[in-house]
């Protein structure tokens, strides 16, 4: 016998749970989510303070901010698939993990040594990945395909938005506060994830299976996950490790997402090293108010907001509503023309940083290659969902451990990168890097469809 949901308004179904149960989850998924993505780039002011107390290179304090973003790629490889697991479900890595990760934010902020700080870092971002990696599922599992890419976006907006106001935030309090600062920050906004209910279709229906089989014990029973699921999903630990790779490997289609948007995710961070060399350097502004300049990454997340809406509301709701289906990949056509805004901006920021053009100018190639990064990512988590809904937590944990992996590569070389070529030349070399990305884009777009058909996922 096949467990499933009694019935299209079965109340065990996140989809048909009432709306206050539904917000708690999205407030939830996006604070978290947000606390996280602050974590990591609220220590770029504290690195000045930090060189000066334990006597190291301005790269070994850099990499107090790596590391962060080096364990949050980790982390999900191994916590977030747990999630896809029945018996386990979404809420005990959520709660576990977060749990951690407000301890060690308390010692990273108490350390006295640098190994440790660095060692810390870095199991601050494992534990803090969950929410990252796998939050999207979250909010997936509760919203209907119609308002899903909409649930998504502000998902993407929150972690962007947060990782680019916390080196504000810090650029203010820490010359009065001193460098520590911005660590005990990350402890007062942080607080464990709430019991919020159990989103996972697969675990609900596990407990069901479970209820029932007490019931009726000489009846053999699976759940419908189970039933559709080519890879028996309670197999234990090792295959929730594993289907990522898997994934990954053997999916043409998952693995140019992950590095696609692994690039374009490490040109978002490489912004934390390349804006104070402009901004302070190029325009000679104090470091309070060259911070000032990551605000034109929150304009540009947002302003692009309001297409990406009309397009949801315009084209893809009335669709949707008329019974049509939308492939997955007709969920892409808003990345095909953020595309060009990534390599855009690139250009317009490398040749207008120069002391002769006004420093708006330049803002504003920063503001499009932001509104460029977050459609694209949003997009791709939105095919990711729809495509493998099954394994969708897997599928949003391989790609954050890519990204995670490039963005961490990106603030190691960046610093050389502008050093060596200049704002320009580096820029304009990562914009002609990003032309690759947009052909991929239209190529997924156009063969996405065969592509899934020979997946076995």
């Amino acid at each position: 016998i096949v467990v499933d949901w009694y019935g299209a308004n079965d109340l065990a179904n996140p989809k048909n749970w009432p709306v206050y149960k539904k917000v708690l989850i999205f407030a939830v998924v996006n604070y978290s989510n947000m606390v996280v993505y602050m974590s990591s780039s609220i220590y770029a002011a504290s690195q000045k303070g930090m060189m000066e107390e334990f006597g190291v290179s301005s790269t070994v304090a850099n990499l107090g901010l790596a590391l962060f973003v080096l364990g949050y790629g980790f982390g999900p490889m191994i916590m977030s698939p747990l999630s896809d697991v029945d018996h386990i479900g979404r809420n005990p890595p959520y709660l576990i993990s977060s749990t951690i990760f407000l301890l060690l934010s308390v010692l990273t902020a108490t350390v006295g040594n640098v190994e440790g700080l660095m060692v810390l870092r870095f199991l601050q971002g494992f534990f803090g990945s969950p929410m990252l990696a796998s939050g999207g599922a979250s909010l997936g599992d509760v919203c209907n395909e119609n308002v899903q890419p909409l649930a998504l976006y502000t998902w993407a907006c929150s972690g962007f938005a947060a990782a680019s106001i916390a080196p504000i935030l810090s650029s203010f309090t820490v010359p009065i506060m001193g460098w520590r600062w911005s660590l005990w920050e990350i402890v007062i906004l942080n607080a464990p994830t709430l019991m919020t209910p159990e989103t996972s279709r697969g675990k609900i229906l596990y407990m069901r299976l479970q209820r029932l089989q007490k019931r009726y014990p000489e009846i053999h029973m699976i759940t419908a996950v189970q039933a559709k699921s080519p890879r028996p999903t309670t197999s234990g630990l090792w295959n929730a490790v594993v289907v990522p790779v898997q994934m990954h490997l053997l999916d043409p289609s998952i693995t140019f997402t992950s590095v696609y948007s692994g690039f374009v995710y490490g040109i978002y961070y490489s912004f934390f090293e390349v804006l104070p060399f402009v901004y302070e350097g190029i325009y000679q502004l104090p470091s309070d108010m060259a911070s000032l300049a990551y605000l034109s990454v929150v304009v540009g997340v947002f302003l692009i907001g309001i297409p990406y809406c009309g397009y949801i509301y315009f084209y893809a709701l009335p669709l949707s509503q008329k019974g049509v289906s939308i492939a997955p990949e007709q969920r892409l056509i808003p990345a095909l023309f953020s595309s060009f805004l990534v390599p855009g901006g690139l250009f317009l920021f490398a040749w207008t940083s120069r002391p002769s053009i006004h420093w708006m100018v330049p803002t504003l190639g920063i503001a499009m290659t932001s509104a460029g990064i977050v459609i694209i990512i949003q997009c791709i988590f939105v095919y990711l969902s729809l495509s493998y809904p099954l394994y969708a937590a897997s599928a949003f944990g391989g790609n954050s451990f890519l990204r995670s992996l490039i963005a961490f590569a990106a603030l190691l070389w960046s610093k050389p990168l502008y050093h060596e070529l200049g704002v320009g030349g580096g820029s304009s070399l990562l914009g002609g890097l990003c032309i690759f990305g947009v052909a991929g884009i239209f190529i997924l777009y156009r063969y996405g469809a065969a592509l899934r058909m020979k997946s076995s996922f």
